[in-house]
């Protein structure tokens, strides 16, 4: 019997086990999901009870499986007939379509599929095919294969101050929005960040009830776009076009550029050219070299973001009226420096391509920059320790984790670490485009085959 763990029960470490159990085909296998969340599949994406949060993705393209673009939406037809392919459903829906995959997967796989509500502090490598997984619970479990299927970690610090300095706590958490629903001050929140983690985040304030102004602070002062009200399914006739570009970002992005002015000649859209674009990123971003990758992300990173990663249509119009009543105000600009006051900071701030400093004083500020890819520099306990034994490794530019194209890890020496697998957003590091899940549930499957392969 193969004993193979998950480790993270989001929708990669999910996912991976669900296809585990469809392809197995009679193996000798037994699974272990292993997370602390005790709502496996939700994760923090789908971690939502509010229907108010929807998907950035319109249903059609939610199937968890490549190989049946409809499952989603059957899914989701079964509770209400009116939801199509263009819908964008609730995120509450797809955690509970998540949490029925794996409910079907455990039945199907009775005793050789283990939930176990835990945290993993160390993975220890005892063999080739051998590894000690250390819980939080002082239990140990022995296993012949691993998956790291961690997620996203907490935004790094994006002040110029170290918070140790300031001696206190700087950044607001989720788990604070209750309070400043009880205050009824006047200081406005500083939200450094305007993209969707920002986004999300003001839904949440509003939604729970809190009045106060929300001063959202980011270099370039850019919001995520909108999804076409019908949006369409992607062609797939870009391929001709890319393949004769030079391997360069300014080329890449003047035939994108030049396709795009084409289409809006017979009244195309935009948005068309970049979802057909969404299948050939990992080739494009293969033929990159450093130094191309390198500029992209200085350069061009934030303008591509807020093109590629867009809101439903009625999330965007719901953000757009709260910036018009005046409730939240986008500014282009860095914080400088805060202070502590008696209730909340001195925020200083200085505005994008000026010399001015506004100051604010704010209740306190959420750090909404979006989730941290750099192992070297994450806080977490698992993370640190695979990091240290050699066993997971950044790349050259720090977004993500070296992996082979089987998803084995890579140590510092470039070698692949034996039977440890890693599945999830830090995948850019070698496909850039893996946060979403039209990518990663083909690396799920990949992946699935992978690990059956050698049984």
């Amino acid at each position: 019997m193969t004993i193979v763990a998950i480790i993270g029960a989001g929708f990669s470490g999910l996912l991976t086990a669900v296809q585990l159990t469809k392809e197995s085909s009679g193996k000798q296998l037994h699974i272990c999901l292993i997370d602390q969340n005790s709502y496996p599949g939700r994760g923090l994406a789908y971690g939502t009870w509010d229907d108010n949060l929807l998907l950035n993705v319109p249903a059609g393209n939610m199937s968890a499986f490549p190989d049946d673009s409809q499952h989603f939406v059957r899914y989701c037809q079964e509770i209400d007939p009116a939801y199509h392919e263009g819908t964008f459903v609730s995120r509450r829906i797809y955690g509970d379509y998540l949490e029925d995959l794996l409910l079907k997967a455990k039945n199907e796989f009775t005793f050789n599929f283990e939930v176990i509500c835990a945290n993993v502090d160390a993975v220890a490598k005892l063999g080739k095919a051998l590894f000690s997984l250390h819980m939080s619970s002082e239990k140990t479990l022995t296993v012949n294969k691993v998956i790291l299927a961690l997620g996203h970690f907490e935004s790094s610090n994006p002040l110029r101050q170290n918070e140790l300095e300031m001696g206190s706590k700087v950044f607001l958490e989720r788990k604070d929005i209750l309070a400043l629903c009880q205050d009824e001050g006047q200081n406005p929140i500083v939200v450094v960040g305007s993209g969707l983690t920002a986004v999300d985040l003001v839904f949440q304030l509003s939604s729970s009830g809190v009045r106060r102004k929300m001063v959202l602070v980011s270099r370039r002062g850019l919001i995520p776009q909108s999804h076409r009200v019908n949006p369409k399914i992607p062609a797939k006739n870009l391929l001709d076009i890319l393949s004769e570009v030079p391997s360069t970002v300014r080329a890449f992005l003047r035939a994108i550029r030049t396709e795009i002015a084409r289409r809006e000649v017979s009244e195309g859209n935009w948005r068309d050219v970049i979802n057909e674009l969404r299948p050939f990123i990992p080739e494009i971003w293969r033929r990159l070299s450093i130094y191309e990758r390198r500029r992209f992300l200085t350069k061009i990173l934030p303008y591509w973001d807020t093109h590629r990663h867009r809101l439903a249509p009625i999330a965007y119009k719901r953000f757009i009226s709260l910036i018009e009543c005046g409730q939240v105000e986008v500014l282009a600009a860095r914080v400088e420096s805060i202070e502590p006051l008696s209730s909340g900071w001195r925020v200083q701030i200085k505005r994008r391509r000026q010399e001015i400093v506004d100051v604010i004083e704010a209740i306190g500020l959420f750090n909404a920059t979006g989730p941290n890819s750099d192992v070297n520099q994450i806080k977490h306990p698992l993370i640190q320790q695979l990091v240290r034994d050699k066993l997971i490794c950044a790349d050259e530019l720090h977004v993500g984790i070296l992996t082979t194209s089987k998803y084995q890890t890579i140590d510092d020496q470039g070698r692949e670490v034996e039977n440890l697998f890693y599945i999830g957003p830090m995948l850019k590091a070698s496909y850039w485009e893996s946060i979403a899940v039209p990518e990663l549930r083909v690396h799920a499957a990949r992946l699935a085959k992978e690990i059956l392969i050698d049984l």
